[in-house]
């Protein structure tokens, strides 16, 4: 299971614990020194986990060029890399033949190719490593 799924677990059993727990049968009378139901208590903690562990798979940083290019496995269509570089939240200015790929404070990253077919496999693997090697410097002055 992954963590996000976990995480909406979490969340959704919360929620309805604490919803469901706060109305007790008629009569029956549940109380204890800080005058919150067991079962209130149990949803609320529920709910705490399951934000927490949201929170956390929000703030991981995928480097996915990174990745692609540790699988030796080297996008040639330049469809495919700019929707990579779209998930790295890298903007883009499109130039006469190419498409200008850009970090978040506009500095200029690398450029696509923009012609007719597959880009050739080292003009590919250096686009994939410029887009790498900016995240991950992005990613160091970040922490």
């Amino acid at each position: 299971m992954r963590k996000r799924d976990l995480g909406w677990l979490s969340l959704g059993a919360g929620v309805v614990i604490t919803v469901f727990g706060a109305s007790s049968p008629t009569g029956a009378v549940v109380s204890n020194a800080s005058g919150i139901s067991p079962s209130t208590f149990l949803g609320v903690v529920l709910l705490a986990i399951g934000a927490v562990i949201l929170s956390m798979g929000l703030e991981q940083k995928v480097n996915l060029a990174e990745q692609y290019l540790k699988r030796n496995n080297v996008l040639r269509d330049q469809k495919k890399i700019k929707r990579i570089a779209t998930k790295m939240k890298y903007s883009f200015d499109e130039g006469k033949r190419h498409t200008i790929v850009k970090d978040s404070y506009g500095n200029k990253v690398t450029t696509i190719p923009r012609h007719a077919g597959d880009i050739p496999t080292g003009t590919a693997r250096s686009i994939m490593k410029d887009m790498a090697d900016s995240y991950q410097k992005h990613i160091d002055n970040y922490l």
